[in-house]
């Protein structure tokens, strides 16, 4: 249960740096919707869309990027973690 709350808040605070993000992202001349009008793939958003973002960011750029990619493994750990206690 622990670890199940502890994913679920640290995906939470990732998801609050990421929507804002991208649409600054937008205004910044990022794309981050593809021809069709879609959302651009998580991946895609992830390791091209944010360290693009965080470029233009100057010298903050560096100390956001470092926490969200931190918050962005330990939510990856924690589920790799929940999962292997559900499913053996």
């Amino acid at each position: 249960m622990h670890v199940t709350f502890m994913d679920t808040g640290v995906a939470f605070l990732a998801a609050m740096l990421i929507l804002p993000a991208m649409y600054v992202a937008k205004h910044n001349g990022v794309t981050i919707f593809d021809a069709d009008g879609n959302l651009l793939s998580s991946d895609t958003l992830v390791f091209t869309v944010l360290p693009a973002l965080f470029a233009t960011m100057g010298a903050a750029a560096h100390i956001v990027a470092i926490i969200f990619f931190a918050l962005l493994s330990v939510a990856a750990l924690g589920s790799r973690s929940s999962n292997q206690l559900y499913c053996g």
